[in-house]
């Protein structure tokens, strides 16, 4: 076989969306702010050359970006929306076909299509009806050998509840896993994690400028992390 036997029951994982008035699922915008940023991207590409490939991340980019994030330039990493660097992370945590990532239930939809993406599988640990969730039994299903990774979307979508920030750092603190922190909502809360990156070298936070900056199109995203 030229390609692995389980890409036949996949679906291909599809970025773009169909063209609709309100994508209410995808949490898109109504309104679109930026008049003034596409006269300003419009001018800057007179001046690129599309016939040579893409030199480096702006540095004055990431300046502005560590600044807002409250983290030094070295501690980020960007990408085409925070899908690609969730494909990035699981891409690198998977070892083998044994490897599964562990999320809530219900949470972010497309961490399965990543995970499947990238031959993996996932298991998941139900909320409760308060939508929250018990971190020991988290933390118990995090000692398998063949958990790679631990995912917690914090605010969580679809639910949009804040978990304590106490109890994810005592996941972080007590899981030997990489634990993947989806900030995503972020702006939403004002509650971030990204102070404690030195701190916990298996701890990764996403974002992206999808939800409260209005721009889905623009597929922005970025990373923080223990560099």
């Amino acid at each position: 076989m030229l390609f692995r036997d389980d890409l036949k029951q996949k679906k291909v994982v599809q970025i773009n969306v169909p063209h609709k008035k309100n994508m209410m699922c995808l949490n898109e915008s109504t309104l679109d702010p930026f008049p003034i940023l596409k006269e300003a991207f419009l001018k800057k590409m007179q001046k690129v050359h599309l016939n040579r490939y893409f030199n480096d991340i702006s540095q004055s980019l990431l300046l502005k970006l560590s600044d807002y994030a409250g983290v030094k330039k070295e501690n980020l990493a960007i990408g085409n929306g925070a899908d690609e660097l969730l494909y990035y992370i699981f891409t690198a945590v998977r070892n083998n076909a044994k490897d599964w990532a562990l999320s809530l239930s219900p949470s972010y939809f497309d961490y399965k299509s990543y995970t499947a993406a990238v031959g993996m599988n996932i298991k998941f640990l139900d909320l409760d009806k308060n939508f929250d969730f018990n971190q020991d039994n988290y933390l118990k299903l995090c000692e398998d050998d063949n958990c790679r990774l631990a995912i917690l979307c914090n605010p969580n979508n679809p639910t949009g509840n804040l978990f304590e920030t106490e109890k994810i750092l005592e996941i972080v603190s007590k899981c030997k896993k990489l634990v993947l922190v989806d900030e995503t909502y972020y702006e939403f809360s004002g509650v971030s994690l990204a102070k404690y990156i030195e701190k916990f070298p298996n701890l990764i936070l996403v974002r992206s400028f999808s939800k409260s900056f209005s721009a889905a199109g623009l597929r922005f995203g970025y990373a923080i992390s223990n560099k």
